[in-house]
C-alpha cells in the first residue's frame, strides 16, 4: 500500500465518498488543500476549492462551506503543485483536549457512552437535547477517547450512525 505524506498546504483530491450522518458531504473528485493538523483519530481538515452542501469551517481552518474532515485513505496527493508552493511543513502531532474543557453537553454524551456503550443521533436528541451529535463525538475524540461508528438501517430503511465507546483513551 502506498505511504501518503500529508503536510499543511498539500494539494489533495477526494477519491472516495465521505458523507456525514445525513449523507451530505463533498463529491468525489473535489480538490483542495490540507488546512491544519490531523485530529486525534487521524482525519485531516481539508479546505476544498469549491463550496458544497454541509461544508463548514473545520474549526476555523477553512472558509465557511468549504471545509470537511476527511480520513487520509480517502484522499490522494495531487502531484502537480503550483510553482509558488512553499516548502512543506510537517504536521504537528495532535493535542488532546483536556476533559475539564469539554462542554457540559459533551460530558453528558461521554458519560452515556461509558455507561451504556453506544448512542445514536435520535437518542442524543431525545435524552440530552443534543442537536449535533457528530460535533459532540468530535470533541470527545479530540479529548483522546476512541469512539467507533457503525452505519445501520432502521425499520423503515433509513440509514443512521451508531457511535460506540471503545473503552480506551489514547495516551498523550
Amino acid at each position: 500500500m502506498e505511504n501518503k505524506s500529508f503536510t499543511i498546504g498539500t494539494r489533495v483530491r477526494l477519491i472516495s465518498e465521505h458523507p456525514n450522518i445525513d449523507g451530505d458531504g463533498p463529491n468525489v473528485g473535489l480538490t483542495g488543500v490540507v488546512a491544519g493538523p490531523p485530529l486525534v483519530w487521524g482525519s485531516l481538515p481539508i479546505s476544498f476549492d469549491e463550496e458544497f452542501t454541509s461544508g463548514h469551517t473545520c474549526f476555523g481552518a477553512a472558509e465557511q462551506g468549504r471545509g470537511w474532515f476527511v480520513d487520509t485513505h480517502k484522499l490522494e496527493v495531487i502531484k502537480d503543485e503550483p510553482e509558488d508552493a512553499t516548502e512543506d511543513t510537517p504536521l504537528p502531532e495532535p493535542k488532546k483536549l483536556p476533559l475539564r474543557l469539554l462542554p457540559p453537553q459533551t460530558k453528558k454524551i461521554l458519560k452515556h457512552l461509558k455507561e451504556i456503550g453506544s448512542i445514536s443521533n435520535v437518542e442524543a436528541q431525545d435524552q440530552y437535547r443534543c442537536r449535533s451529535l457528530s460535533k459532540r463525538i468530535c470533541e470527545i475524540q479530540e479529548a483522546g477517547f476512541v469512539i467507533l461508528k457503525e452505519w445501520k438501517k432502521d425499520l423503515q430503511g433509513q440509514r443512521y450512525v451508531r457511535y460506540f465507546y471503545d473503552g480506551k483513551r489514547q495516551s498523550a
